[in-house]
């Protein structure tokens, strides 16, 4: 479940962080994930204030458990902010197999978040030892498969529509709950890789009418970090796909002090390494000061 703490009734700034594997912490320390070195960052700047930031996050949830997560969890809380960490395909219906039995316990976890990222990231066979997927199931992940790989296709129209609605329609409950929404779109490598493609980070702020919420995009940071070590790599007449790819060996390809830079494992792509982490936490950080976001913390925080 949650690494998360909870907070208490004493003033302060209390934040709730909802995203999935990348904000969970796959493949870091706890106190290496960009929500602890944001709260770190918020209480040094303002050491007499009280800074809660509270990790929600979860391997393989999508935007609608996000949402769900929000009204039954974390709106409890009553937090001054809520920042939503999304990526790609976070707009993706949340894959439910059916079990192989009829047991309470077996619906109930095969409905998880954390078994969806088990199926599509641990488990390497077309199916699970000891169980295959029926036919409805296996259209459902080709379905799934096909929108990880061009999620921004004509095809997806719909679910992105789902998604603005859904955006707009949590915006407000958070509004009228006493808090603000922030939408943090997380950077990728396959962004930096091909930095002209579509990406979430430059349609939020065009889509109607969810443009004008408030968003903090780290993606230009993140270029000026691995755009030198992209250009290194063609120097060198190598395959960026073959270096930070999940074959295990990746590390072969590339100078260790190069690599030691990547902001992403070249292991496992999808996820940021510790150095991601950090640079992620200072622009989420900077851009909460920078929208007037942290109007809770004592005035010396914004000088």
């Amino acid at each position: 479940g949650w690494t998360a703490g909870g907070f208490n009734q004493a003033p302060g700034l209390d934040i709730v962080v909802l995203g999935d594997s990348v904000t969970f912490g796959v493949g870091v320390e706890e106190a290496e994930r960009w929500t602890e070195v944001l709260e770190e960052s918020l209480r040094g700047v303002v050491p007499e204030a009280r800074v809660v930031v509270m990790n929600l996050g979860l391997p393989g949830y999508t935007f609608s458990q996000m949402a769900r997560c929000y009204e039954h969890v974390a709106r409890l809380y009553e937090p001054d902010l809520v920042l939503i960490a999304l990526n790609d395909i976070s707009a993706r219906p949340a894959a439910v197999l059916q079990p192989a039995d009829g047991s309470a316990l077996a619906q109930a976890m095969r409905r998880t978040a954390l078994y969806d990222f088990w199926q599509r990231s641990v488990l390497a066979g077309d199916h699970p030892p000891g169980r295959r997927y029926n036919k409805g199931e296996r259209a459902e992940r080709r379905r799934v498969k096909a929108i990880w790989e061009e999620p921004f296709a004509p095809a997806h129209e719909l679910m992105w529509r789902r998604f603005i609605k859904g955006t707009a329609e949590l915006a407000h409950q958070i509004s009228l709950d006493g808090s603000r929404l922030v939408l943090i779109p997380v950077p990728a490598f396959v962004h930096c890789r091909n930095p002209g493609g579509p990406r979430l980070g430059d349609r939020l702020g065009v889509w109607a009418p969810i443009q004008d919420l408030a968003r903090i995009d780290s993606f230009g940071a993140t270029r000026k970090v691995m755009d030198p070590i992209l250009k290194r790599v063609q120097e060198l007449g190598l395959d960026p796909d073959l270096i930070w790819s999940k074959s295990g060996a990746s590390e072969d390809y590339l100078d260790s002090p190069w690599a030691r830079q990547s902001l992403f494992f070249l292991h496992d792509p999808v996820h940021l390494t510790p150095k991601g982490h950090a640079l992620l936490a200072a622009e989420v950080f900077k851009g909460l000061r920078e929208e007037g976001l942290l109007g809770e913390l004592p005035a010396s925080a914004g000088d």
